[in-house]
């Protein structure tokens, strides 16, 4: 008889992905920010932008769509796509109500009817229709970009977005530069309080730059701020392009600059205590498909 109860949980596991006699998996916390500055006027990056964040979207919904079970939604995974400062517009508040997804605020009866609002049939998922909406706003700034603060979000704001006892997950959209304008806070020597112009000079030309950077202790200033430990870092979409950042005379492409943004951002990171294994800095391509692989390992599916 035992035999015969564990054999019938095995099977239902195996069928539904949990049981009442396994624990329901850890959820996950998607905390997606898209640094809307300049960056989102290079060729084709807003095509990219999207098809990523549709990609990341929709592996999210057949993550919670695995936790169905006999017209009940199990999962308590959160996506949430994140930008700042906020953008000037009458309808901004409205869209960005739309830009989160939290099944763990919903009653296990309620999931069905709010994963069906969310995710209707035939039509693209609410909060990437609504995204597409703020980028035609954000597009709508130039020539006047206000930059977008990073550093901020990590110093007051993304503890706020945090889920305990989630696995969390900060996806961030940006080309590497790191640019607030009146907002970036105050370098203390070789603490850089912003990536940008003549900050990285010391290295575009420098063979030994490493060398440099690491004798002299250079470092971005410090977000004061420890992640929890079971959270990764996904830097996306990294455009090096110094051609127009720089007093060098005579202007010319930058065979460092790649290598010294990611190292500045990975030892930002690592100092807010993320394991080096959960930090991965993804430079621009148009050849996406190495880039998907490494954000399916977010996922279940």
């Amino acid at each position: 008889m035992m035999l015969k109860k564990n054999l019938l949980s095995v099977i239902f596991v195996l069928t539904f992905g949990f049981s009442s006699y396994a624990q329901l998996p850890t959820p996950n916390n998607y905390i997606v920010f898209v640094d809307l500055s300049a960056r989102i006027e290079a060729n084709h990056q807003r095509e990219k932008d999207i098809d990523l964040l549709k990609y990341l979207v929709n592996k999210f919904k057949k993550q919670v769509e695995e936790l169905y079970k006999s017209g009940k939604i199990y999962s308590q995974d959160k996506f949430s796509i994140l930008f700042y400062p906020d953008l000037e517009d009458e309808n901004i508040i409205e869209l960005t109500s739309s830009l989160e997804v939290d099944f763990s605020k919903m009653d296990y009866n309620n999931r069905l009817a709010y994963y069906i609002k969310n995710f209707p049939k035939d039509q693209e998922p609410v909060l990437l229709e609504a995204f597409n909406s703020v980028y035609d706003i954000a597009l709508q700034q130039n020539p006047n970009y206000f930059g977008s603060n990073i550093y901020d979000f990590f110093s007051y704001s993304v503890e706020y977005y945090l889920k305990e006892n989630y696995n969390n997950h900060i996806i961030l959209f940006t080309d590497g530069y790191m640019y607030m304008a009146n907002e970036n806070p105050q370098g203390q020597g070789n603490e850089l309080g912003h990536l940008e112009g003549p900050m990285l000079d010391p290295f575009r030309t420098n063979k030994n730059w490493e060398k440099l950077y690491v004798t002299k202790n250079y470092k971005i200033v410090s977000a004061n701020i420890k992640l929890p430990k079971q959270t990764t870092i996904t830097l996306l979409e990294m455009l090096p392009d110094c051609i127009s950042r720089t007093r060098i005379e005579p202007k010319k492409p930058c065979p460092n600059e790649y290598k010294v943004l990611r190292r500045f951002w990975q030892d930002w990171f690592l100092e807010m205590g993320i394991d080096k294994n959960a930090i991965k800095i993804h430079k621009s391509s148009n050849n996406l498909t190495g880039v998907k692989s490494s954000l399916d390992l977010l996922f279940r599916n």
